[in-house]
């Protein structure tokens, strides 16, 4: 009896260990010194100016550069939430995310050991190589990044309490069918959410729809609905407890989110259109977005 109950323990033990080690390997991404042509406090591959073959056209200044090499990357390569879930962090946090595909031709050109299935590099904001991490792909990004927390900024994710007379459990102060009061296009079912956006794009700005359409598409996609207040809302700006003059010297920005009987679930100070996703993926009872993303 008593042997069969140490073969049991044993057995207990053993499948005790592999678990902690799969989970400690799910938790842990090793970083190198060097890869091929990369290496850490050297410049990286992407820096601010540089052209694209994509619609953005050009990387921009950012806290932080992310740069990762995978296979099956759709049409070649992706930017910022084109990439996975993961891009809509780097964007909220001020960072860059640019994915490109990875083939034989590709490690040969960057002297790069054939073996290597992915890997991913973290610059600075001068796009100095601060880590690399081989055989990382999306998947393991928010890992990676909560490894920076001098360039990745997690607080930034976070939502107020308040802002002027918007509190959270409060309601708006306006009607959330407002939006529909002048408009044809009133929707045949209520929405069941709400995202206001109050920011100032400027007298005859264009905002292209990788900027702008994309996220509203997104909203409506997932049966909510979208508005934006700028200098030309100062009324409703004043009742939500806010400057216009503020407001249109871009001084104050924010994402409000409400349900569909107009009560405020959250409130982002300092964001803007690009932050839509990432705020919504913070209430996944309102909007499933994972079909959004690559697979």
């Amino acid at each position: 009896m008593s042997r069969s109950i140490y073969i049991v323990s044993g057995v207990m033990c053993a499948v005790l260990l592999v678990a902690l080690l799969v989970r400690a390997s799910s938790l842990y991404v090793l970083s190198r010194t060097q890869i091929g042509d990369f290496r850490i406090g050297e410049p990286g591959p992407d820096k601010p100016g540089d052209e694209l073959f994509h619609p953005y056209g050009i990387v921009p200044p950012s806290r932080f550069y992310v740069y990762v090499r995978q296979s099956g990357i759709r049409n070649g390569q992706c930017v910022y939430e084109e990439c996975g879930k993961g891009g809509e962090l780097v964007a909220t946090m001020r960072g860059w995310l640019h994915g490109s595909g990875l083939d034989a031709y590709v490690l040969e050109q960057m002297h790069l050991p054939s073996s290597l299935k992915s890997f991913i590099l973290i610059a600075d904001a001068n796009s100095v190589i601060a880590g690399i991490y081989p055989n990382a792909d999306m998947s393991d990004l928010e890992k990676i990044l909560k490894k920076h927390p001098d360039l990745a900024d997690f607080g930034m994710l976070k939502g107020i309490r308040e802002l002027g007379e918007v509190k959270v459990g409060g309601t708006l102060p306006f009607k959330p069918t407002h939006m529909f009061e002048d408009s044809k296009n009133v929707p045949e079912q209520v929405p069941r959410f709400y995202i206001y956006v109050v920011h100032e794009t400027g007298a005859g700005t264009y905002c292209p729809y990788y900027e702008c359409g994309v996220y509203i598409d997104t909203v409506y996609i997932a049966g909510g609905a979208f508005d934006a207040f700028d200098h030309d809302d100062p009324e409703i700006i004043k009742k939500l407890g806010l400057s216009p003059h503020q407001v249109a010297r871009g001084e104050v920005t924010a994402v409000i989110v409400a349900d569909a009987d107009g009560t405020v679930l959250a409130i982002h100070p300092n964001k803007d259109m690009r932050d839509i996703m990432t705020i919504l993926s913070q209430h996944p009872a309102l909007a499933d977005l994972s079909k959004f993303y690559p697979k």
